[in-house]
């Protein structure tokens, strides 16, 4: 007999239609610190595939994780009916509870599916009694579900940046394409060479076909290969790079001069000096610009590769057009050459190298900082998860985090 009572708590409580309760003093029981429950169909006696009135060969009784309830584990032992179809032989009834030769139910891969998104592994398994390795395959398998649909929804990228992050120890790195317009990850690759950035370009020729601008460090790996696909106005360097490429060079200076002090002198010197030869003259205060005279006091050489410096970096706080910021960059260029400073001739032959390429920001104005800030976001997904073995799987994540991979969960294909 039917007990809507019982049909109500499984489809409720246990979110299953179709099945209700056993009717018997032990449908709920606790064992080892897991709750059971039992439970059988109330669907019609009919052949799931001809559909016709069958009689019931036999039953079998299946048990699975369907959840946690109050910091208990809770599974359910199923009894499936198997039916005698004349047509069609021994037919078991269908049901969506689970899928076959898994140990758990849907209602569970959904919630581990879930939970994997906000915190590691690890915790997810403490929390739904589901040894780790169960709970890397349960999301990855539905990480590449959701994979097949996210294709159709990347937009056409008309600014990008492309980026490398190391996401394991020993110099292992992966490359990453970003829309700069919406700030989200189209894809990365293994490695950072001129195949990594290669590969993520055919495989988004589409989405990439309207292009106007991808910004990039220095790297000759990413220019050669943006230079197989696009015309050399679309690519940018970003001008913090190129901050850091200057600042490396004033660093290299500063430490040559210190060398010819004494220890006291020199001591004396790194303390007052070195962060005020790093910092830009529009971010200083009062006492900056008096620490600045005290420099050009202590040692005029210092003084003069700050102004160098400072010549150099200002190009890019005005409204200058390309030709004129090339012009510039030029004289600049003769300046640093008429210096004694190695590192100042490095630094100047590396610009005239690609003095087109950087002059391409005058037009574009675009930078890698979205992208250095996506950076951040997948360097705290790695801590999280104390790193990824399995590439494909960071890769998965990384999407899911800071990608489209969340949106297709909720477009249709």
């Amino acid at each position: 007999m039917r007990n809507p009572l019982l049909e109500q708590i499984c489809r409720n409580l246990l979110n299953i239609q179709g099945f209700s309760l056993r009717n018997c003093d032990d449908a709920c029981r606790t064992k080892n610190g897991s709750t059971i429950m039992m439970i059988e169909s109330t669907k019609p006696k009919v052949c799931p595939i001809c559909n016709k009135s069958v009689s019931i060969y036999d039953h079998k009784n299946i048990v699975i994780q369907h959840g946690v309830l109050n910091g208990r584990p809770v599974f359910l032992e199923i009894n499936l009916r198997r039916f005698d179809c004349p047509d069609c032989g021994i037919k078991t009834e269908q049901h969506e509870i689970f899928k076959a030769n898994e140990h758990y139910s849907e209602e569970l891969n959904d919630y581990v599916s879930f939970l994997s998104e906000k915190m590691s592994n690890k915790q997810v398994s403490e929390i739904t009694s589901i040894p780790p390795s169960t709970v890397y395959n349960i999301d990855k398998r539905e990480l590449e579900k959701r994979e097949l649909r996210t294709k159709s929804i990347i937009p056409k990228v008309k600014r990008a940046s492309i980026d490398e992050i190391g996401y394991k120890r020993g110099h292992t790195y992966a490359t990453v394409l970003l829309n700069s317009d919406d700030c989200k990850i189209i894809d990365i690759s293994k490695g950072k060479s001129k195949v990594s950035a290669t590969e993520l370009f055919n495989k988004y020729s589409y989405e990439l076909s309207s292009l106007e601008s991808i910004s990039m460090d220095f790297s000759p790996s990413y220019i050669n290969a943006a230079l197989e696909r696009w015309n050399s106005n679309c690519i940018v360097f970003d001008k913090f790079h190129f901050s850091r490429l200057v600042n490396k060079a004033v660093e290299g200076v500063r430490r040559e001069i210190q060398k010819m002090f004494s220890d006291d002198d020199r001591i004396k010197c790194k303390k007052q000096v070195r962060w005020l030869m790093l910092r830009r003259e529009k971010n200083f205060e009062v006492s900056h610009y008096k620490r600045l005279e005290q420099l050009k006091a202590l040692n005029n050489d210092l003084y003069e590769v700050y102004i160098l410096k400072e010549d150099l970096l200002s190009l890019f706080d005005g409204n200058h057009n390309r030709i004129d910021a090339k012009l510039y960059l030029k004289d600049w260029i003769k300046q640093a050459r008429s210096t004694s400073y190695r590192q100042f001739h490095t630094l100047a032959k590396s610009i005239e190298k690609r003095l087109d390429l950087i002059t391409n920001w005058f037009e574009r104005r675009v930078t890698n900082a979205k992208a250095e800030a996506t950076n951040n976001h997948i360097r705290t997904l790695i801590k999280r998860a104390y790193g990824y073995k399995n590439f494909d799987y960071f890769r998965l994540k990384v999407l899911q985090a800071c990608g489209y991979l969340n949106l297709s969960a909720t477009h249709s294909t």
